[in-house]
């Protein structure tokens, strides 16, 4: 059981830090996931103070009047809310399969269409390419294989909690496209 758990820590570690976006060759810099996306998102000119005042704000009210009052675009709200939905269920589980289907699975494709259908290079957006790039690298060869294992350690076999795991799986995915069609519509 100790070997679990150890796997579970560096599974979260994982998933809320990792090596910074390099400066230089030395890469021993750390950040968090969401530090690297605010600075990936500002070396392409991206406005995040909205997030940012998201963040403010939660951290002060809770995630719920955050999503209420925000001024973030409203698939923003509805991914997160949807999100926050997993979590609030308290079922492990449940929570996983989100994670492990709905994200891990996903992303590394969905980010290698990103690099190549908006020409992202090392080049013109080093850190926003270092971003994209580790994420594949992790979500693929480390964090779904893993994901996958601890989901069904945490359903056990039983056939509640796999229908629940499934259920939750869809509704993440149906949650990531309408997050993502809610993007594209803004751009247009």
């Amino acid at each position: 059981m100790t070997v679990f758990h150890n796997n579970n820590a560096r599974f979260v570690l994982e998933e809320e830090s990792d090596l910074s976006a390099p400066e230089n060759d030395a890469g021993d810099n750390f950040d968090s996931h969401f530090g690297l996306y605010q600075t990936a998102m500002r070396e392409v000119g991206a406005d995040v103070s909205a997030v940012s005042e998201f963040v403010l704000f939660a951290r002060k009210n809770g995630i719920r009047p955050a999503l209420k009052e925000s001024r973030l675009p409203k698939p923003s709200r509805t991914f997160m809310g949807t999100t926050f939905g997993f979590i609030d269920s308290g079922k492990p589980h449940v929570v996983c399969a989100a994670l492990a289907l709905g994200r891990e699975k996903i992303i590394p494709e969905m980010f290698r269409a990103l690099i190549k259908e908006m020409k992202i290079t090392k080049e013109n957006a080093p850190k926003f390419h270092f971003y994209l790039e580790r994420h594949i690298h992790l979500d693929e060869d480390f964090h779904f294989p893993y994901a996958i294992r601890l989901l069904n350690e945490l359903c056990e076999g039983d056939t509640v909690k796999v229908f629940e795991a499934e259920e939750a799986a869809k509704k993440a995915i149906e949650a990531r496209i309408l997050f993502w069609d809610g993007i594209l519509s803004a751009l247009r």
